[in-house]
């Protein structure tokens, strides 16, 4: 008899299920099931299970990989609020409706 090696195809599984998906993944059945309901990750009826085939899981990380993340990331700097427009407000400040009051403004 042979001994089955970790690094064995038949030892690795082909599909997983959510649960098992989002175990690999680091992330909650929330996330999974979005992704799935989204179409970024395919899936496989048997039955009545829904199986996700890990190749799908490892496209998924690739792509991601691929992305870099200050390509993504629209948001300014943080700390640098040197050019940044102060934020304009259509309610009144408490003194501006004093003034409005008086007849002053």
């Amino acid at each position: 008899m042979t001994k089955r090696t970790a690094s064995d195809p038949c030892e690795q599984p082909l599909a997983v299920s959510q649960t098992g998906a989002a175990r690999l993944l680091g992330v909650g059945i929330g996330t999974v099931r979005a992704l799935v309901a989204g179409g970024r990750l395919p899936i496989v009826r048997v039955g009545r299970r829904v199986l996700i085939p890990v190749a799908g899981l490892t496209a998924l990380l690739d792509e991601r990989q691929t992305i870099s993340p200050s390509a993504t990331d629209s948001r300014p700097e943080l700390g640098d609020a040197s050019d940044a427009a102060p934020p304009s407000s259509p309610i009144p400040t408490a003194p501006e409706r004093e003034l409005e009051r008086d007849g002053s403004a």
